[in-house]
C-alpha cells in the first residue's frame, strides 16, 4: 500500500505552528500509513498499541515516548485486543529547526535526525505524568491568542527536547548506567552540589563506598571530584559575574574551607581566585 503523504498547511494552524490530539481509543485515530512534513510527539498515557515505522514493528505501551521525525513511514495499528490512549503534538518543520538552532549542539541534532527509526523513550511513572502536564500547558491556553500558544510552545520544545532527548542516547549507551546519568544531572543543581556525598546518597540510596566504586569505574572519576569540577565551574562564574566576596562565594558553592577552595581553584586555574577575578573581570560594577 502506497503511504499517504500528510502536509502541515492543510493539517496544522500554521500560525499556531503546532496541533494537540488527544485520544482515548485507537479506534479514534489515523491508522493509515503515512508520512508527514512536519515533526510530531506521541506519548502512550494508558494501553498498548504497535506502531509499524521503516519496516519494523514496535510495541508501544504506557510511558512511550516516540519522536517522529519528516519522512518517517509509519502506521499505528491495535496490539490484540488492547485500547490505548495517547497525546499527539505535532510542530511544523520550521518551528523545530529553530529549536536545533537555539539549543546547539548540546541537543545532538543529528542523531534526532539521521537514525535509523524515530527515537523512543521509555518513561517512569512520574515522568510520564511530567511530559503530560506539559503537554496540557496548550490546551489550557485560548485558541484566539496564537501568539501566546507559539510563545508557550517554544518553551515547551526546549523543556521537552533538552531534557528528555539526550535520555534516549543514555538509555541506548549501555556503558552507563541510566541512575548514574541522571544522578550526574542532579548534581548540577545548586542544592544538590552545595550539600555535596551527603546530598548524593540520600538520592540515590547507595552509600559512599559504592558511589566511589561506580564512579571510578564509568567516570574515571571520584563523587568528591566531580562534585568539585561542577562547583569550581559555579564559582568561576560568581567571581566573574557577581559582587560576592570570594569568602561568599566559597560558601556558596558547597566548600566548607576557604584554603581548600583556594588550593583546589589555584590547581584548576593556575591561579587564586582573588588574581583570577583581577585578571578576568569585565564587568563595569566594582568587587571588592
Amino acid at each position: 500500500m502506497k503511504p499517504v503523504f500528510i502536509q502541515s498547511s492543510f493539517h496544522i494552524d500554521q500560525e499556531k505552528e503546532c496541533g494537540y490530539s488527544y485520544l482515548t481509543s485507537i479506534e479514534n485515530c489515523y491508522t493509515e500509513i503515512h508520512f508527514h512534513d512536519f515533526f510530531e510527539l506521541l506519548l502512550i498515557t494508558d494501553g498498548k498499541l504497535i506502531n509499524e515505522v521503516s519496516g519494523a514493528s514496535m510495541l508501544l505501551e504506557k510511558g512511550t515516548l516516540v519522536f517522529f521525525r519528516p519522512e518517517d513511514i509509519h502506521q499505528l495499528k491495535q496490539y490484540l485486543d488492547y485500547d490505548c490512549r495517547f497525546i499527539n503534538l505535532t510542530i511544523i518543520r520550521r518551528t523545530v529547526k529553530e529549536l536545533f538552532c537555539y539549543m546547539g549542539e548540546e541537543l545532538e541534532t543529528s542523531k534526532l535526525v539521521s537514525s535509523q527509526l524515530p527515537p523512543v523513550l521509555t518513561l517512569t511513572e512520574g515522568q510520564t505524568m511530567e511530559i503530560e502536564d506539559i503537554f496540557n500547558r496548550l490546551i489550557i491556553l485560548p485558541g484566539t491568542d496564537k501568539k501566546l500558544i507559539r510563545s508557550s510552545l517554544r518553551m515547551l520544545l526546549v523543556d521537552v527536547y533538552f531534557k528528555y532527548l539526550p535520555m534516549v542516547w543514555q538509555d541506548n549507551d549501555p556503558l552507563i548506567p541510566y541512575w548514574l546519568s541522571r544522578l550526574c544531572d542532579d548534581m548540577k543543581k545548586k542544592e544538590v552540589f552545595q550539600n555535596g556525598i551527603t546530598e548524593l546518597i540520600r538520592l540515590t540510596n547507595k552509600n559512599h563506598a559504592y558511589l566511589c566504586r561506580v564512579f571510578k569505574k564509568y567516570l574515571n572519576t571520584t563523587p568528591t571530584n566531580h562534585l568539585n569540577k561542577i562547583r569550581l565551574n559555579y564559582a568561576e562564574n560568581l567571581l566573574l559575574n557577581s559582587d560576592l566576596s570570594i569568602l561568599d562565594i566559597c560558601l556558596e558553592t558547597g566548600f566548607n574551607s576557604l584554603s581548600h577552595f583556594y588550593k583546589l581553584f589555584d590547581i584548576r586555574y593556575g591561579m587564586t581566585p582573588y588574581k583570577y577575578r583581577r585578571k578576568y573581570w569585565k564587568s563595569s560594577h566594582k568587587w571588592s
